[in-house]
């Protein structure tokens, strides 16, 4: 039997869907990180395989058929390479094909099965993708992390960097200092700097998020400060793929990422913002998880 799988890899998680050729599904998988901007290469390839392992856990000898592989961090000549690795190795060697692709794609195939419009992931970075009208991908942010991509990463640093002045008094007084060191299980504020120490700690950093959006809701004018600019990127993000994809009518916007889901008005925010630029625009929500419009173009790879 066959083996189809579909994988939606980000800087915080890895999620795997495997089915056979009718669709029935016969396993999810789960593992850590597998963007290569944040946690290396060779840690993306182990956490991709972990993934597909996992969900195929209860079959011996899995014969793989297609897999299609959505991936954050995705720069072509990162995504060739981590193409290579994964055709290579042991476990993968024998699959009929593996296609390693950008996230976005899947993403905007999520929310419109059509394509019809521009994707923005907001989770612990951020981008916006779509096409012109020529087919031509626009990718617009998407760096990594710690070249100014806006996201839950974004949210966390810049509470540790408020955190810092106000402890130190170069800074306004936030919450946001109390919230870190609850966080974090710190015995002093000062310990931060044991904790935090590379960017392979960009998911811990990313943890964050809930505790500035929840300062601001309560007023704390250095959280509100600190969420309103990630939303001011957004925009500014949907604006640029709008106008680089030559849309100047409708536009459908696909949101997908943790971002979206926090506790917090972001759409409207956001429809706020946009309409001072374009009144039609439509915000629609993933119908589906991206993971499983991953696995379809798996199968039809074949």
């Amino acid at each position: 039997m066959k083996i189809f799988v579909g994988l939606d890899c980000g800087g915080t998680k890895t999620v795997a869907l495997a089915s056979d050729k009718s669709g029935k599904i016969i396993g999810r998988g789960l593992s850590g990180a597998a963007n290569p901007l944040s946690v290396g290469p060779n840690r993306t390839v182990e956490n991709i395989i972990s993934a597909i392992n996992n969900a195929v856990f209860d079959i011996k000898k899995p014969d793989f058929g297609g897999i299609y592989i959505g991936m954050a961090g995705g720069k072509p000549a990162m995504l060739k390479e981590i193409q290579k690795r994964l055709k290579l190795s042991t476990y993968l060697k024998s699959a009929d094909s593996i296609v390693v692709d950008h996230d976005l794609r899947i993403a905007l195939y999520s929310g419109l099965p059509k394509g019809d419009g521009i994707v923005v992931i907001a989770g612990t970075g951020s981008a916006a993708w779509g096409l012109d009208l020529d087919g031509n991908e626009v990718l617009v942010s998407g760096w990594n992390h710690l070249l100014g991509e806006t996201g839950g990463y974004e949210l966390g640093i810049q509470a540790i960097i408020a955190a810092t002045r106000a402890y130190d008094g170069r800074g306004p007084k936030t919450v946001l200092l109390e919230n870190i060191i609850e966080a974090y299980q710190l015995d002093s504020f000062e310990d931060v700097s044991l904790v935090i120490r590379n960017s392979t700690d960009s998911p811990r950093i990313a943890s964050l998020a809930p505790y500035v959006i929840d300062a601001a809701k309560k007023g704390d004018k250095v959280a509100f400060r600190i969420l309103n600019e990630m939303i001011d990127e957004v925009d500014l993000s949907i604006k640029t793929a709008a106008k680089r994809c030559k849309i100047k009518g409708l536009l459908k916007v696909v949101m997908v990422g943790g971002m979206f889901t926090m506790d917090f008005p972001m759409i409207e925010e956001l429809t706020k913002r946009v309409h001072k630029w374009n009144k039609k625009v439509t915000f629609v929500s993933p119908r589906e998880e991206p993971v499983r419009a991953a696995l379809r173009f798996a199968k039809s790879q074949n």
